[in-house]
């Protein structure tokens, strides 16, 4: 399912009708009147028609996320729309956290690499203290660090 929000559009304050379509089984037709708040329907009124409580309108309370399928806008499976022309799909994030680490350092004078493989960031991080407090009776001093695919 993709909704509005999965787009990058300009729909804030936009109207959308839900039309029951017909009947319903008690002999109501209505339409639903939603306004569009952050990518999501936000009901406004229900609107009846050709009953007792002809315009009559009344809060409705659940609030729909609205779908889109095909360039069409639904709520509740009911075609209220369709999406504006400039809408894209958000570009979807596919980078994965780099695995390979690189701490470069100096003790007395020279330079070092400490390589951690196959490790979160966070991880490598957590080792290279480690590394540092298991080999105290040295001076590290860090001069570079390297996170790689």
């Amino acid at each position: 399912m993709i909704t509005l929000n999965d787009y990058n559009h300009n729909m804030e304050g936009i109207e959308l009708i839900r039309d029951n379509g017909n009947w319903n089984c008690r002999g109501e037709y209505y339409k639903d009147h939603y306004v569009v708040q952050n990518s999501k329907a936000l009901p406004v009124k229900r609107q009846h028609w050709w009953t007792s409580q002809m315009g009559k309108s009344e809060p409705i309370e659940v609030t729909h996320d609205i779908e889109v399928r095909d360039g069409n806008l639904y709520i509740c499976d009911c075609q209220v729309g369709t999406l504006p022309v400039d809408a894209t799909l958000k570009p979807v994030h596919t980078c994965q956290e780099p695995r390979f680490h690189e701490y470069k350092y100096t003790v007395d004078g020279k330079e070092h690499v400490y390589h951690l493989d196959f490790r979160t960031i966070a991880e490598a991080a957590a080792d290279w203290r480690e590394f540092v407090t298991k080999h105290s009776e040295y001076v590290f001093n860090l001069t570079s660090v390297s996170h790689l695919a």
